[in-house]
């Protein structure tokens, strides 16, 4: 069987642990107003609203049906409210990598919920990877859900509620993990999903402050709910 370590020390970490781990602590309880909004990457992989509350990402052919209204958490707008990654020169890609994550993430993607306080925030990271690692006879996808996801969770104040499983989104598999974080310090919900769409794998997180009844299960359920179609050809 294929172990999964070459997965972890070839794949860029900072972005993947940043993914789960900040991106699950940092937002509990927002209560600022959002304005301004960056271009980041191509139309396609960043996505659009074809309503307030429906996202669709052509490059993935996902399409997710949130509750309430939602918008684009940019980057410029995560560093004036003090969360988000610490800017970082991009690295140059290393000509001795070989793993599946060697070109870094082409989708990188934040979403937050419009109401104020803030009900929830969705991060989506997208890696292309070579075409010999979609070869799941020789690398399961739970492989890169174990990299992606599990290894993210280390070292957060986070606590796992179910362990890793697989599950499907739109009768694809994917594989999820379920975390919450304990009062004090907030309490709140979180729940990451990783996938495969159109030569992308994918981590979705979606995490909420668990202050409004029901919201939480909402949320879950609108995720896991989404489509995926065949995704733009890149």
């Amino acid at each position: 069987m294929f172990s999964s370590k070459p997965f972890i020390l070839t794949r860029k970490r900072s972005t993947s642990r940043n993914a789960m781990v900040v991106l699950l602590a940092a937002f509990i309880g927002l209560t600022l107003a959002l304005h301004g909004k960056d271009k980041v990457g191509t139309a396609e992989k960043k996505g659009n609203f074809t309503h307030e509350n429906v996202y669709s990402n052509p490059a993935l052919g996902m399409t997710i049906a949130l509750p309430g209204a939602w918008q684009f958490f940019e980057k410029e707008t995560q560093k004036r409210m003090g969360v988000g990654e610490k800017h970082e020169e991009p690295s140059k890609p290393d000509p001795a990598c070989k793993g599946p994550f060697c070109a870094g993430t082409e989708i990188d993607v934040a979403l937050l919920s419009k109401e104020l306080p803030s009900k929830g925030a969705i991060f989506l990271i997208g890696y292309k990877v070579p075409k010999e690692f979609l070869d799941r006879r020789r690398y399961p996808l739970k492989m890169f859900a174990e990299a992606m996801a599990n290894d993210s969770v280390e070292g957060g104040n986070w606590i796992i509620s179910a362990p890793l499983a697989p599950c499907e989104l739109d009768k694809k598999p994917a594989y999820r993990l379920l975390v919450h974080k304990p009062v004090p310090g907030g309490e709140g919900k979180g729940f990451g999903y990783v996938a495969e769409s159109s030569g992308y794998v994918f981590l979705l997180v979606g995490t909420v402050p668990d202050i409004v009844s029901g919201y939480p299960e909402q949320l879950q359920s609108a995720l896991e709910n989404m489509k995926l179609s065949a995704g733009m050809a890149q």
